[in-house]
Parts: structure tokens; C-alpha cells; sequence
């Protein structure tokens, strides 16, 4: 069958696109077979973690959970409470909730929970038990949506305007907390 010149172009580029991809595709398996067996050869089981700076004077494997610094700082009993805590003081195991119910001490606090880099932001307030596994979603969609772009606007402008820090002690070690301004303790409101 005999093919126009418009067509023929398109198969010889269609034919090199073709060689050009096995090409690509072998130069990349044989990268990454010798490098697996380089680093097999060459990597002591100790030295692994090595290349990562420790800081001496804080254990990163007892970072206290996220939890358990919501819990003893709700402890006190303030009505509500605003703060903010930093990714790298704690091990997040509250990630991906938003609006949940929080109990301690016998007192159910309502927790709106929000990343906003280089913070997590906990906004809580001491009321009823109720189903929030709704608004939960719906804040969920939310951040989804928006690409989490006005978090981390949020938590850039954070350090910027945080005014206030204290001290909260869990069973791990005190972990700092950060205010936008000073709270009154006793305050309803």
C-alpha cells in the first residue's frame, strides 16, 4: 500500500518516538538495578540514618503526640481556648481532623483543627457532646478545594503575629505553645 508523504512523516516520527522510549526505558532500569546493588554493596546497617543531623539535646523518637499536648493543656479547664503548636516539636496523630469532640476531665471540648504551616492550629471550646463527623467533611472538602493555599497563608502570617508563648508539660517534655495575644484564663469569652 502505497502512503503519502504527510502520513509517512508521521509513522517515522511515531517510529523514533518509539525507539527513543525503549531507549529511555532500558537506560533507566539499568540506573536503577546499579544503584540498588551499589547501595547494597556499599551501605553498613548503622550508617542509614547517618546523614540526618540529631539534635542532642532532643530524643525525636519521645516527641509527645499531638493529643497529648491538647490534653494537658485543656487540663487547667479554660472555657475556650486558641493556640498554635509547631510540626517539629510533636508526632501528629490527630492529622486529617478538622471538627471532633475532645474529653477531658469529665468536660467535652468542641476542637476545630487546622495545618497552617509551620503550625498546627487548635481552636477549642468547652460545650455538649455533639455529631460533627459533618462540618469534619465539609472542612475537609474545603482545604481539598482551596489546595490548602490560605493555611499556609495563614500560618506564615502566624509568625508574624504571635504575641504570647507557654509552656505546656506532658509526659514527654514540656512542648511550647503559641498565643496570637495573652488569654485570660478565667474569661467566658
Amino acid at each position: 500500500m502505497y502512503l503519502d508523504s504527510p502520513m509517512r512523516k508521521y509513522i517515522t516520527i511515531f517510529r523514533s518516538w518509539e525507539v527513543w522510549h525503549v531507549c529511555f526505558s532500558m537506560t533507566s532500569l539499568m540506573i536503577n538495578r546499579f544503584t540498588s546493588v551499589w547501595l547494597r554493596a556499599n551501605t553498613r546497617p548503622q550508617l542509614v540514618n547517618s546523614c540526618r543531623w540529631q539534635n542532642p539535646f532532643r530524643n525525636e523518637s519521645v516527641r509527645p503526640l499531638a493529643s497529648q499536648v491538647l490534653t494537658c493543656h485543656l487540663m487547667s479547664g479554660p472555657p475556650w481556648t486558641s493556640y498554635f503548636v509547631k510540626y517539629n516539636t510533636i508526632k501528629d496523630d490527630q492529622r486529617g481532623r478538622s471538627s471532633f469532640n475532645w474529653m477531658v476531665n469529665g468536660r467535652n471540648y468542641r476542637i476545630l483543627r487546622t495545618g497552617c504551616w509551620p503550625y498546627i492550629k487548635y481552636h477549642c471550646t468547652q460545650g455538649v457532646p455533639e455529631d460533627l463527623s459533618v462540618e469534619d467533611a465539609f472542612f475537609r472538602v474545603i482545604k481539598i478545594i482551596n489546595l490548602g493555599i490560605p493555611c499556609l497563608a495563614y500560618g506564615l502570617a502566624a509568625t508574624l503575629l504571635i504575641r504570647h508563648t507557654e509552656t505546656v508539660t506532658t509526659p514527654h517534655g514540656p512542648v511550647n505553645i503559641y498565643f496570637l495575644y495573652k488569654e485570660n484564663k478565667g474569661a467566658m469569652y
